[in-house]
């Protein structure tokens, strides 16, 4: 698990992995917009699709999404999805003590 990847390289490694799992031989990750929704009208991704790659997503870096307001809002689009992975990469660097207040209420 690599710590130090930006926004950026985490957005372009989340359009392979959506490619890889839609099966979608044809098309060019880097063509895919960062800001297209990934379910509905926007990339389409069924159900199926969107669980492999929350679970593709634990397993690569340690995320947990969850089934709440957080989570939706991450998996809005690319981008968001792309923060949200960065923004728990930096925050697991934090010594414990800081995690614990980040997160408690």
């Amino acid at each position: 698990m690599n710590m130090t990847k930006d926004a950026a390289q985490l957005s372009s490694e989340i359009k392979r992995l959506i490619v890889k799992i839609a099966n979608w031989k044809n098309v060019d990750p880097a063509s895919i917009s960062d800001d297209a929704p990934l379910l509905q009208a926007g990339l389409g991704l069924d159900s199926i699709d969107v669980l492999e790659l929350v679970v593709n997503l634990e397993k690569n870096y340690g995320i947990k999404l969850r089934n709440d307001e957080n989570g939706q809002k991450a998996l809005q689009s690319i981008k968001t999805l792309a923060e949200a992975t960065h923004e728990f990469l930096v925050t697991s660097l934090l010594p414990s003590t800081s995690i614990v207040h980040a997160v408690s209420p």
